[in-house]
Parts: C-alpha cells; sequence; structure tokens
C-alpha cells in the first residue's frame, strides 16, 4: 500500500519518534531525505552533527501519523549526546552499507547501543542500505540477513537504496505498522495492569514502552541543541 503524505498545515493524530542510527557514511540522512521529501541522494551529504530531526506526515489505516526521524552522526565522538536522545523513541532504523561488509559490525555495536539504554524493546529493522550499488552480487543472502536477524534482536531487514528508493517506503511503512500494533497492545496491558492495581505493588511500576503520542502537532526539521533539548518549537513533538 502506498503512503498518503500530508502536507505540514493538517494536524496529525499520532506522533511517533523514530531513532536513526548506524556507522558514518551508511546513508542515514539520504535514507530520511528520500522518505521525507523525496530528494535523491547526493553524491556528496555532509555528515550529520549530533542529531539531526526531520518530520513527515502519512495517512495509515484512516489514522494520520507523523513520523519523527531522529537522525544521528555515526561519529564516536557524539556517542555520549546520542543517548540522551533515544529517550521515549517508539521504534529504530539502524543502518548499514551493504557495499562494505565491514560496516556491519559498526551497525551491530549501535544495536547493542540501543538495547543496553533501554529496559523495554521497540520495533527494531535493519536497513542494508546502498542496494544500487551491489544488487547485481548482493553482498548478503537472505539467510544469512535472516540469521543477522534473529541473532541481533531485529524485527526484520531490508535491502534499501537511497539513490533510487528501493525498499525505503515498504520497509518504513511496514516499521510504522508494527510499531502502532505494539503502542496498541501496550495500552491494552496497562489497562489490565491498572485493573489489577498493579502500579500500587511494592515492586513498583511495570516497565512499559512509550505509546505513540496523540494529539501533538508541529513539523518540518531541524538540529538538536547539544544541552539534550529540542528547539522550543519541536520539544513537543517527540521529546
Amino acid at each position: 500500500m502506498e503512503l498518503e503524505i500530508f502536507d505540514d498545515d493538517l494536524d496529525a493524530e499520532g506522533m511517533m519518534k523514530i531513532l536513526v542510527i548506524g556507522g558514518v557514511n551508511n546513508g542515514k540522512t539520504s535514507i530520511i531525505s528520500k522518505a521525507c521529501y523525496n530528494n535523491m541522494e547526493s553524491e556528496k551529504t555532509i555528515n550529520t552533527i549530533g542529531v539531526g530531526f526531520h518530520t513527515k506526515k502519512i495517512q495509515m489505516d484512516s489514522k494520520q501519523i507523523r513520523m519523527c526521524f531522529w537522525d544521528f552522526s555515526g561519529q564516536d565522538r557524539f556517542l555520549c549526546l546520542t543517548r540522551c536522545y533515544f529517550n521515549e523513541a517508539n521504534a529504530a532504523i539502524v543502518v548499514t552499507d551493504a557495499s562494505r561488509p565491514n560496516s556491519l559490525e559498526l551497525a551491530l555495536n549501535w544495536k547493542r547501543e540501543l538495547d543496553n539504554n533501554f529496559e523495554y524493546k521497540i520495533p527494531t529493522f535493519l536497513f542494508a542500505n546502498k542496494y544500487d550499488l551491489i544488487k547485481d552480487e548482493p553482498t548478503y543472502t537472505e539467510q544469512q540477513l535472516n540469521q543477522i536477524t534473529r541473532d541481533n534482536g531485529f524485527d526484520k531487514w531490508a535491502y534499501t537504496s537511497a539513490k533510487d528508493g528501493h525498499g525505503i517506503e515498504d520497509a518504513i511503512e511496514e516499521l510504522v505498522r508494527q510499531t502502532m500494533k505494539e503502542s496498541y497492545h501496550h495500552v491494552r496491558r496497562l489497562r489490565h495492569a491498572s485493573m489489577r492495581d498493579s502500579f500500587k505493588l511494592s515492586s513498583g511500576s511495570p516497565i512499559m514502552p512509550p505509546t505513540v503520542l496523540l494529539g501533538a502537532g508541529g513539523g518540518g526539521h531541524g538540529v538538536a541543541s547539544e544541552k539534550c533539548q529540542l528547539p522550543k518549537e519541536k520539544k513537543r513533538c517527540c521529546s
């Protein structure tokens, strides 16, 4: 199903914070640019410094959802900065460069960093990007990627290309669907726990992932500051 895109002046019913992480020069920003603005990948994309921020409204299952992509620099020197922006994320995309097999280990390091900073599981997809460079001779077989996905706690994987758009729309749609589904089940679990008065137990409240936020507006793109706070107009979106 093709995603229906909305203008920025329309309010979205739900907000979804999606982390986009991985090593340097894997194409994270180019993937977001293709998804949000349908821009072709530049031959010389400027590396993200710190954290970039981009949004896109879509229509899915009669609901308007604003996807909020948090584009993290792959440089190690920004790792301490990026950790504080992981809070309240709904989903994550880990990007590796399919044309450089050694970049996979860096992507898996980011996945471990993600897991270490969450006490609950969020839907996480592996994007093997730059498929246009290796489509005639794929770096990994489907069996290998299935095994990597299982061994490292990813929900799914996809070959993607920011240059020609291969796989990006379908993979993001699937990620949004899965996130909405898990958010729905999360709400049901909370209601069930409330009925059992579980929040009053001495052991404390159960740790649950955040639900997709409802009723907030805003949009556009920018760069988050180094003080772990969004620009004023962005703060209500996903923080």
